[in-house]
């Protein structure tokens, strides 16, 4: 059979050529395409913690990239109070925000985004609101033009726990922040129970002895106890009235419940018409200390730990914010919230000459002041329990429970029975005070549950030992005191 030859115009041929050229490529495009697709996006949120005054608008701005493509990117976003959050796209990588003019309560927000592939969500600072940015509302500026600023004087008390003169120059200084007859935060640095303060008294101070007191970064210092009481109110007014640049500081402290741990944001205003450059720093204190003096009494703001230490710059007019997060565990603390007391410090970078001793001027130290200081409480609450042994002191002996202070030897004995006293303070009622005594042959303990809380120490005991004294509220939150290297001698 004879096949008859059929005729193509060559324009089809063609045709159908870049038909099928272009369904082929689109199918192993899209297998590529499937292959591919196995990474997450990136997501970075570049406004992060801003400022807003009341009225303003500000634009909450972001970054996002992938292999292929992001097809959703939202913001979520809710007022302080509130516990729902809203959302909305932001694949415009910026969405602005409107503050009314009354507005007073700060906004939250977080961002996700994803892929087609559903490579996500990627979330910053979180994907569930877990951790979330803060923007601060701040009441309408118009008339705040820094001329009405009052600056606080920022006080670091150098003090020990064997120190026998410091209990009376803490008292000095507490009674006057009770009283703020002239305003002043302070903070005291306990050099033998934190290493942090040691190097800040020992290396940055050059201290000569303790108590010393350092006003507004050693603008001012005062040595020993009785200086400290008869001149804390005169030098303290002095500080006051030194000059200092306008500089606003507005301190946000909050506890992350979920990561058990402290987020500190500091919001910087520069009311100068030049360039501020200094060091911001965040004193993380406990209002009642863990620690005790040498007459068994809590220290008040206790410096435990740097929550930021960190230069800056700051332009004419700029309104700045810095955050950061301090995990206490994470540091070597054990802390209560609600006993948790940040003090935030601006200090200037101009190197003047400092000395712990002004009499003589003697140890030099680079003095840098203090312009500006605020502080805030982290959390409302009933603080926890304290507890101080009151007697053994360190370095004194006490025989058949007379005390007296040693002259010649640095250790404490015991000759004959005494009484171990404690000072106990606590919000709550007071469960039991538990006390210990042991050494290599001994191990004596006791609970009581009324006070006055002593235990009266007459077992046979030779060699050295060690005392520990354990309150427990209600609650069951505990604290301890505890003396060692006590040489007693009793039959």
């Amino acid at each position: 059979m004879k096949i008859k030859n059929i005729y193509i115009p060559p324009g089809y041929i063609i045709v159908t050529l870049i038909l099928v050229s272009i369904l082929a490529g689109s199918l192993l495009l899209s297998d590529n395409t499937n292959e591919q697709d196995t990474q997450p996006p990136t997501l970075t949120v570049i406004s992060k913690n801003f400022t807003m005054y009341q009225g303003e608008q500000k634009q909450i701005s972001i970054e996002f990239s992938d292999n292929t493509n992001v097809t959703e990117a939202t913001l979520f976003y809710r007022k302080e109070n509130d516990v729902n959050w809203q959302s909305s796209s932001i694949l415009s990588k910026s969405y602005t925000i409107t503050v009314s003019s009354d507005e007073t309560k700060n906004f939250y927000y977080y961002v996700t985004v994803n892929d087609k592939a559903e490579n996500g969500p990627i979330g910053d600072p979180s994907t569930d609101g877990s951790r979330f940015y803060i923007i601060t509302v701040l009441k309408n500026s118009n008339s705040d033009d820094g001329e009405n600023i009052q600056r606080s004087v920022f006080v670091e008390e150098g003090t020990a726990t064997w120190c026998s003169n410091c209990p009376e120059a803490a008292e000095a200084i507490h009674n006057a922040y009770e009283k703020q007859d002239t305003s002043f935060y302070y903070v005291s640095m306990v050099e033998d129970e934190n290493q942090k303060a040691n190097n800040r008294l020992a290396n940055e101070y050059n201290i000569f002895g303790y108590p010393t007191i350092y006003l507004d970064g050693g603008y001012k210092v005062l040595v020993g106890s009785q200086n400290i009481i008869d001149n804390f109110d005169s030098t303290l007014t002095e500080a006051s009235n030194r000059p200092a640049p306008s500089i606003k500081l507005t301190l946000r402290s909050e506890w992350n419940e979920t990561r058990e741990e402290l987020k500190n944001t500091i919001y910087i205003k520069n009311f100068e018409e030049s360039t501020y450059t200094g060091t911001i720093k965040l004193y993380v204190t406990e209002i009642k200390s863990q620690w005790s003096d040498v007459i068994g009494d809590p220290y008040h703001f206790s410096f435990l730990d740097y929550g930021l230490n960190e230069e800056i710059s700051i332009s004419s007019g700029e309104n700045k914010s810095i955050s950061k997060e301090w995990n206490p565990s994470e540091n070597g603390f054990n802390v209560v919230k609600e006993n948790l007391w940040v003090v935030a410090v601006l200090f200037d970078d101009e190197k003047q000459i400092g000395y712990s001793n002004p009499t003589e001027q003697d140890k030099e130290f680079d003095a840098y002041y203090v312009d500006a200081t605020t502080a805030s409480r982290v959390t409302k609450g009933t603080l926890p329990p304290t507890i101080g042994l009151k007697t053994p002191k360190p370095f004194y002996h006490y025989l058949r429970g007379n005390e007296a202070k040693n002259k010649l030897l640095s250790t404490t004995y015991v000759i004959g029975k005494m009484t171990i006293e404690s000072n106990v303070e606590s919000d709550l009622a007071v469960e039991k005070v538990i006390f210990q005594i042991t050494s290599n042959r001994n191990n004596f303990s006791a609970e009581i549950t009324q006070p006055p809380y002593e235990y009266i120490w007459d077992q046979r005991s030779f060699g050295k030992h060690t005392i520990t004294a354990t309150v427990i509220d209600e609650q069951g939150r505990s604290n301890s005191d505890s003396i060692e290297n006590v040489w007693a001698f009793i039959l």
